[in-house]
C-alpha cells in the first residue's frame, strides 16, 4: 500500500480487510486518484518482490499492473528479440527451451515492434549476442539493453551519450564508428538490444500530443525507482482503447503523484500478436492478466523471471 498519499491509505484501511498479501474491498472497490486513474492491490507474488494491481479509470476497470521490485537481485529479465534462423526455432520455441532450467517465470509478454512481414524486428535488435538488425529506426529514440545478468537500462538515442562502463566512454548510436563498437560489446557480453518508441525520460513526456492518432489497447515498460530509492520495472497493461499521448500522461502524473522516479517508459507491442501472461510460485498463471493472444504466437517475448539464489 506505499503506492498511495497517506490520507488514501486511511480511506484504505477503512474499508478494507487484512488477508495476508492482499486486501479485499468491502465498501469501496477502488481508490480513486485525483486525476482519475487509480490502483487497488490484488496479490503479491515470489516474496512480495511482485506486486499486481487492478488498474482503473473514473472508477472503471481499465486493466492491470505488474510492479517488480529488483532490491533483492532475484527478479531478472529475459528478451528474445527473434526467432533464430540457424537453429530453425521460433521464439516460442526458445522461450521453451530456455524454461525448462530457467528458474519461475513471473510474466511474459510481447515486446518491440516488428515489421509487417515478420521477417525482422523494427530497429536496432541484438539478440542475446547475435545481431539480427543492424538498421536504426530514426522515428523510435528509445534504445533499451537487456545484460545477460537480467538486468534493463534505457537510453534516449536522441541524446546520444549511452555510457558502457567496458567502453569507459559514451557512445552515439548516430556515429558509425560508436555503432560499431556498441554492436561489438554486444556480441562479446552477450547482451540483447531493442528500439521502442520512448514515452518518457527522466520524469519528462518525451511524446507530443500528436500522438492522439489511434485509440487502441496499450502496454507500458516503467523503469524506475520507488519512493525509498529502490529500483522497480512496472508493465501497465491496458485493456481499453486509448491515445497513446493520454495514457503516457496519466501513467506519469500518477507515478509521480507516488513519488516514483520514472528514469524511462516504453511503449511496448500489442497490436500483432497482444501477449501477457503473470504466473504465481506454484507455476499456475494468473487469470485476472492475460492478452487476447498465446504465447506460441510470439514474433518476440519479454520475461521476467525469478532466481531463487
Amino acid at each position: 500500500m506505499s503506492l498511495f498519499r497517506p490520507l488514501l491509505l486511511l480511506a484504505a484501511c477503512l474499508c478494507c480487510i487484512d488477508v495476508g498479501f492482499a486486501y479485499v474491498p468491502i465498501f469501496s472497490p477502488f481508490i480513486m486518484d485525483s486525476d482519475g486513474l487509480s490502483e487497488t492491490f490484488y496479490q503479491g507474488l515470489f516474496d512480495n518482490n511482485v506486486k499486481v494491481y487492478r488498474l482503473y479509470k473514473d472508477g472503471d476497470r481499465y486493466g492491470q499492473s505488474v510492479w517488480l521490485y529488483r532490491k533483492s537481485g532475484k527478479v531478472k529479465a529475459k528478451y528474445f528479440a527473434h526467432k533464430d534462423y540457424s537453429q530453425d526455432q521460433s521464439v516460442f520455441d526458445r522461450y521453451s527451451d530456455w524454461k525448462e532450467d530457467a528458474d519461475q517465470i513471473i510474466m511474459v509478454c510481447s515486446g518491440a515492434f516488428t515489421s509487417q512481414d515478420y521477417s525482422k524486428p523494427v530497429g536496432l535488435t541484438v539478440d542475446n549476442g547475435r545481431i539480427v538488425n543492424r538498421k536504426v529506426e530514426e522515428s523510435m529514440d528509445g534504445l533499451v539493453i537487456i545484460y545477460a545478468t537480467g538486468g534493463i537500462v534505457v537510453s534516449d538515442i536522441d541524446e546520444g551519450n549511452l555510457y558502457l562502463q567496458s567502453l569507459n566512454r559514451k557512445v552515439d548510436l548516430r556515429d558509425s564508428r560508436d555503432k560499431y563498437d556498441l554492436l561489438s560489446w554486444a556480441e562479446s557480453e552477450d547482451a540483447t538490444i531493442f528500439q521502442t518508441q520512448l514515452l518518457v525520460y527522466k520524469n519528462q513526456l518525451r511524446i507530443s500530443s500528436e500522438g492522439r492518432k489511434e485509440r487502441a489497447a496499450r502496454r507500458l515498460l516503467v523503469l524506475g525507482q520507488d519512493k525509498h530509492g529502490d529500483v522497480v520495472h512496472i508493465v501497465f497493461n491496458v485493456e481499453e482503447d486509448v491515445y497513446l499521448y493520454d495514457i503516457a500522461q496519466e501513467v506519469l502524473k500518477y507515478l509521480q503523484t507516488n513519488k516514483v522516479n520514472v528514469i524511462g517508459m516504453l511503449n511496448l507491442d500489442t497490436g500483432m500478436y497482444n501477449i501477457m501472461e503473470v504466473y504465481k510460485e506454484d507455476g499456475y498463471q494468473l487469470s485476472y492478466v492475460e492478452g487476447d493472444e498465446p504465447v506460441r504466437k510470439a514474433t518476440n517475448l519479454l520475461s521476467y523471471y525469478y532466481n531463487k539464489e
